[in-house]
């Protein structure tokens, strides 16, 4: 089967557009810059945005470095109560700098940031995973969080059935614990999990969170089935969507249809459709084939695709796969819808 992955030039093109912009895409993982009027600010660990994983393991030595504005003492506690003390090195710039060695997992909290915790967990490689990167292939981005701190590409893809819409509890993943050597810990107790022999946790998902555990995280993604002549045969998700048609080798698709099946009805009439081009809201226009027949519009899939694929909108990736007696269209989104 030929899957064509449209995630490559339409990221470059997104990207572009923030540059002008002077805008950043929303960032759901890390607080880098200060606060206008913040007491503390770090130079880089640990990240502090709320529900973010810090990007420090048990037992990283980490160089914990920044300013106290008001050259107030900060200290870093530890979720078993003991703290350590971040000396002022500058008196000039109230510069703060201690390498400390996090050994304890769990909830670490800042004084005298009341309102400011981070997490430490162990080192996870998840084991037998389909990745995102495998269902909508490599996202380039200009984040440089993305590439070293948590890499999207890298998330556990778990297709969006009925079985999660109706409540039901997702599957559960294996994930190998090591140490900061790369070493298995066998039977060890974490708070979210017990290791077995070969340091192997089992962790159940959760349909309301993005993480496993850790920087593991997990992406959900829509799959649209249409048979061989663009007629709609199946959705993962149980949504039944209009028939679409074949030109040329190419499918086209209601387009309307498709973008209230993957948001809601509300944004149908969010999406232009001019006679070569295709636009969702104030985004970027992609070519397009328009096609009307019965007073619809039809677009081919490739291009409604690009028009939704962007992070702004909390899709993470998306692809089209072209096949003999079948044409899969893959939607990857951050959260359930």
């Amino acid at each position: 089967m030929k899957k064509i992955l449209v995630s490559l030039l339409v990221t470059i093109l997104i990207f572009s557009i923030f540059a002008v912009a002077k805008a950043r895409m929303f960032d759901v993982r890390t607080n880098k810059i200060a606060e206008e009027g913040a007491e503390i600010s770090f130079d880089n660990l640990p990240h502090l945005q709320e529900n973010a994983y810090s990007g420090i393991y048990v037992g990283d030595s980490v160089k914990i470095s920044g300013r106290s504005v008001n050259g107030k003492e900060v200290k870093i506690v530890f979720p078993s109560g003991k703290s350590i003390t971040l000396p002022i090195v500058d008196t000039t710039k109230n510069y703060f700098e201690k390498t400390i060695t996090f050994d304890e997992e769990g909830t670490y909290k800042i004084e005298p940031m009341e309102d400011k915790c981070f997490e430490v967990c162990y080192r996870a490689i998840s084991l037998n995973a389909i990745f995102l990167k495998d269902i909508v292939g490599e996202r380039v981005t200009n984040d440089d969080y993305d590439k070293n701190f948590v890499n999207w590409n890298n998330a556990v893809a778990s297709s969006l059935g009925m079985s999660v819409l109706l409540g039901e509890p997702l599957p559960t993943f294996s994930l190998l614990i090591t140490d900061s050597n790369g070493n298995p810990l066998p039977n060890l107790k974490a708070n979210k999990f017990t290791t077995n022999e070969s340091g192997i946790a089992t962790i159940a998902g959760n349909p309301d969170d993005s993480t496993i555990y850790g920087d593991v995280k997990i992406i959900r993604y829509k799959k649209f089935i249409f048979d061989k002549d663009g007629h709609f045969i199946y959705c993962s998700s149980g949504q039944k969507l209009n028939d679409g048609f074949f030109d040329n080798g190419r499918l086209f698709i209601d387009a309307k249809n498709f973008i209230s099946n993957i948001f809601s009805v509300d944004y149908a009439n969010d999406i232009t459709m001019a006679d070569n081009y295709t636009m969702f809201r104030n985004g970027v226009a992609y070519p397009a084939i328009v096609k009307d027949k019965n007073s619809v519009k039809y677009v081919n899939a490739e291009s409604v695709l690009a028009s939704i694929n962007t992070r702004s909108l909390g899709i993470m990736g998306t692809a089209i796969e072209y096949g003999n007696d079948k044409t899969i269209l893959y939607v990857a989104l951050s959260g359930v819808r």
